[in-house]
């Protein structure tokens, strides 16, 4: 008896120093340090009023031209590693190429059949992967992918250790951001998971590479040594990146619509003017709020832009990683996805500037 009890001790002993070196965590507190990313910031207005006789009836830009949409079969998880090469022969040309914060270049396949992609190419190689519609559906199956789904699938947790030759990073996730963007590690990459949490189904995706999870830093971590440097970007850089962003957040919105059987929105050269002044304007005058203290309300700036509207709405975020990072809060927030899905409203123009995000909304 006494035996098997000592035996059963060795045992647990054992299994306990497994799981340890398994997480990758210490067991003793170690000389390190710790950085908690911001909880990014949302906020929305939305404003009803009748178009005010002294404003002229501008004339919307129609949108840009697309090539017709293209099924899609293929498995992103087998596109993370692949060269230029190897993109083009299995997707075909991109439709555009944007720049990043984070040293890799976005690839645009906004013609994709029932969804949308980005493939982040560095150093000729795909880093990253950015998926929603039926790309998450050729590579995850076609059945439910509800996070109890998902959590069987990938076993979420709240720490996610990542280990280079640098030193010890351990990601520390929230409730918040365990229920909304859960990550795994799969293979020699991770995968971030946009769950919509209104309807318990996932969003979108984002597979990346140890090196773009610790440039983007999504989460709170601790480390010890020292952290990669950060990509250097001139002024011009980022005014280039700003409207890579606008771009994409207008495309991915579109293709969320599109999913829940909605009308895409017509970009609006006027109301993205209206968006970027107001995005700028937060950056400058450091506050973060739908009422600027110079150019006041959103009906104020639409009437000052000479924007003919009969109903306007607006959504802002702070500092997220991107501008896809941005849809995915937004979409998780009651308000904000109110106006994002909101039925009537017909045109959309989109503002960034450095981490402020605005969305701006109208229906004539």
């Amino acid at each position: 008896m006494y035996k098997r009890l000592g035996l059963l001790s060795v045992l647990l002993v054992i299994l306990f120093i497994l799981i340890n070196e398994y997480r990758q965590l210490p067991s003793e507190a170690v000389v390190g340090y710790e950085l908690s990313t911001k909880q990014p910031s949302l906020h929305m207005d939305y404003t009803s009023r009748a178009i005010p006789s002294f404003l002229e009836q501008d004339e919307m830009n129609p949108d840009a031209e697309r090539n017709e949409a293209v099924p899609f079969s293929s498995n992103i998880g087998s596109l993370m590693g692949l060269n230029t090469e190897e993109i083009v022969d299995a997707l075909g040309d991109p439709k555009r190429i944007d720049p990043s914060a984070f040293g890799y270049e976005s690839w645009i396949y906004n013609n994709v059949e029932a969804g949308y992609l980005t493939i982040g190419v560095k150093d000729d190689q795909a880093a990253t992967v950015v998926a929603q519609g039926s790309p998450i559906h050729a590579f995850l199956g076609e059945g439910e992918l509800s996070f109890e789904v998902l959590n069987r699938m990938f076993l979420f947790n709240e720490t996610v250790p990542l280990e280079t030759e640098t030193g010890l990073f351990t990601f520390q996730l929230s409730e918040q951001d365990l229920q909304m963007r859960p990550i795994a590690q799969v293979g020699d990459y991770y995968i971030q998971f946009y769950m919509d949490i209104h309807t318990n189904t996932l969003a979108s995706v984002r597979l990346m590479t140890d090196e773009v999870l610790l440039n983007q830093r999504p989460y709170s971590f601790r480390y010890t040594n020292d952290l990669p440097e950060k990509v250097s970007l001139s002024q011009s850089d980022m005014e280039k990146i700003d409207e890579a962003n606008e771009k994409q957040i207008f495309e991915l919105t579109n293709a969320i619509r599109t999913s829940y059987g909605l009308k895409p929105f017509t970009w609006s050269d006027d109301v993205a003017q209206v968006a970027y002044n107001h995005s700028k304007d937060m950056h400058d005058e450091e506050y973060f709020d739908h009422v600027s203290p110079i150019h006041g309300t959103l009906l104020d700036r639409f009437h000052a832009g000479h924007v003919s509207f009969a109903e306007a709405g607006e959504n802002i975020a702070f500092n997220y990683v991107d501008g896809i990072a941005a849809v995915g809060g937004w979409l998780n927030s009651d308000s904000h996805r109110v106006v994002l899905l909101h039925e009537e409203f017909t045109d959309l123009g989109v503002g960034v500037h450095d981490s402020y995000y605005t969305q701006n909304f109208s229906v004539e």
